[in-house]
């Protein structure tokens, strides 16, 4: 029967019991009993049940110890204390066939020496229950449990924690579900395996102190999902080699550590999405290598403050099965004050910065970086780059969707060998002015920005604008050669308006055909004109010259727009059989791991 000190009636007061009495009375019951529970009780002295094995479940209810008890390699049915007053709890090795429950309870310990709950290296067959418990150890351990074994879940929703939570090696069957708690330390979980969800809803970690880890959660690996609505992490998280089965949602959440690495996944691995939409960092998020199944949404995300000379975000070489969504949300926009960097990242379907936002502040100077990535689709639509460059060199996708604002980059783009099959840009900016746009967006002249963009206008069936594109390219050519002469850049200028006027550098036949018959014309009016006057002048003198010489110029023109022509197409073949193309599977489902860069040659 339950051993329940204190028989007064109404509200219950504690009566002081000697610890050897519990241990005595816990010893001596039967094994009938199948609950042993004491309840208002003062124990003094050191309650120790080392290495005892209890065939019946232990309960404390509303208690207070003046030591903490000692459970260390015990083995018994279960263990419970529910609303009590604890200077610590040990019970390292511990074996619990079925719950272990800390119901509301103040554990507050002063030995630097100890962590104030142990469980390192126990073993319990149900679950873990810690609600609405509250642990005190500012310098040190407040919860020790590593290498804990958990058949069931772990419960500690609104924990309060003052000190470090030690949950390396963790094993649990089920869920780990800290919501709404308050970690004032750090918390480790490095190695742990979380067989269900991972719930951080409304959760609270850190202490404030931007240059220190608070999450650690290297190679943690989650078999269900992670549900983080709301987390407040004031530190640095970091997550290396981390594997979510399921997905990861952090919608609003609040990173904070300005000028350090707020968040650190590299190499991280989410089977489905990934969503930290709505989010204010201060910080750097880095992301090299990770790996999304599904889409990586960062839509309506503030990144601030991030680390000197590195990026607020960077995913290089990353791995999105779905999109990559860089984009505003509730009129929210995506902004990030140190830039963006995808270098050589694989993106399955769209990489989106619709109404994004983009700055740098430092050296390397470049607000988005996409160099080497590939993808099926990009939609370059910020709302504003306020400062830096883009950088699409030898990036590859199908379809290019650019805004003006995109090409209008304070510091230009960088667009060497960057290659797309077609392309949407607003009907204005599709022939002339397009190709103006390209010259002010570079820093010198490049004829390849020039062949790509007339290449997909060809695919999209518009031949008369591909050849204003690449008679664009030769004036602009020419316009830069005459720069650099500088004393016999006339010349030059001259030459280029001679081709551009008689033959359109060689996309303009009906010019030449024209002058030809103006030519023709000329010479036939002289040569009568010399007939009928005997005396008159012949084609040797000034008005023959004049046809000889413009007929020289004309063949010229002609000829050296020829030569522009074929060797534009030559050019276009050469890099149509070159040019590696990503082959992009279409996205089948949640769960699965697709977006590997694969590349043919055709």
């Amino acid at each position: 029967m339950p051993f329940e000190p204190g028989t007064a009636p109404g509200p219950p007061t504690r009566s002081e019991v000697a610890a050897a009495e519990v241990r005595c009375r816990v010893r001596s019951v039967g094994d009938g009993t199948p609950v042993v529970e004491i309840r208002d009780a003062h124990v003094t002295g050191a309650l120790d049940l080392r290495a005892c094995r209890l065939a019946h479940l232990l309960r404390f209810t509303r208690c207070r110890f003046d030591e903490p008890p000692d459970l260390r390699d015990a083995e018994l049915p279960g263990l419970a204390f529910e609303h009590c007053s604890l200077p610590g709890l040990r019970a390292r090795n511990a074996r619990v066939r079925g719950d272990i429950r800390l119901l509301g309870c103040e554990v507050a310990a002063d030995d630097l020496d100890d962590a104030a709950v142990d469980l390192a290296d126990a073993w319990v067959g149900g679950s873990l229950v810690l609600t609405g418990s509250r642990l005190q150890h500012p310098d040190a351990q407040a919860l020790r449990a590593d290498r804990l074994a958990v058949t069931g879940s772990v419960s500690a929703q609104r924990l309060d924690v003052i000190g470090e939570v030690g949950l390396c090696g963790l094993r649990t069957g089920g869920d780990l579900d800290a919501s709404a708690a308050r970690i004032g330390g750090t918390l480790s979980l490095t190695g742990a395996h979380v067989g269900g969800d991972l719930l951080l809803r409304h959760t609270r970690l850190g202490k404030g102190r931007p240059d220190e880890p608070i999450v650690e959660a290297c190679r943690l690996h989650v078999g269900g999902d992670v549900d983080a609505p709301r987390l407040a992490v004031l530190g640095q998280a970091r997550a290396t080699g981390a594997c979510v089965a399921g997905e990861a949602r952090l919608p609003g959440a609040i990173l904070v550590a300005p000028g350090h690495d707020v968040l650190s996944a590299a190499r991280g691995r989410v089977s489905g999405d990934l969503q930290l939409t709505g989010a204010r960092i201060a910080g750097t998020a880095l992301l090299p290598g990770f790996t999304t199944g599904g889409d990586l949404d960062l839509s309506g995300t503030l990144l601030t403050d991030p680390r000197h000379a590195h990026w607020s975000v960077d995913l290089r070489s990353a791995r999105v099965g779905g999109d990559l969504l860089l984009t505003a949300l509730d009129d929210r926009p995506f902004s990030a004050d140190g830039g963006v960097t995808i270098d050589g990242a694989a993106v399955t379907r769209r990489a989106d910065l619709t109404g994004a936002v983009l700055d740098v502040g430092t050296a390397p100077w470049v607000a988005f970086d996409a160099c080497g990535s590939t993808g099926s689709e990009f939609v370059l639509w910020p709302a504003e780059i306020r400062t830096g460059t883009v950088n699409l060199r030898r990036a590859r996708c199908r379809l290019l969707s650019a805004a003006p604002t995109l090409w209008q980059a304070t510091a230009g783009i960088g667009l060497v060998d960057f290659r797309y099959d077609m392309i949407s840009v607003p009907d204005t900016l599709r022939g002339d002015e397009g190709a103006g746009l390209l010259r002010r967006a570079m820093a010198f002249h490049q004829s390849g920005p020039y062949d790509q963009l007339a290449a997909a206008l060809r695919t999209s069936g518009e031949e008369s604008r591909a050849r204003t594109v690449l008679a664009r390219k030769h004036q602009y050519r020419y316009a830069a050669l005459a720069d650099d002469l500088l004393l016999f850049g006339f010349v030059v200028r001259l030459w280029s308006w001679l081709q551009r006027g008689l033959a359109g550098y060689g996309y303009r036949p009906g010019r030449a055909v024209a002058a030809l018959v103006l030519l023709l014309a000329a010479t036939a009016i002289v040569v009568a004109g010399a007939g009928r006057e005997p005396g008159g002048p012949g084609l040797g003198d000034w008005p023959g010259l004049l046809l000889a010489s413009a007929a020289v110029l004309l063949s010229a023109a002609v000829a050296t727009g020829i030569v522009h022509r074929l060797a534009d197409r030559r050019r276009a073949q050469a890099a149509q059989r070159a040019s590696p193309r990503p082959v992009l599977t279409p996205r089948a489902g949640s769960g699965t791991l697709e977006g590997e860069r694969v590349i043919e040659r055709s």
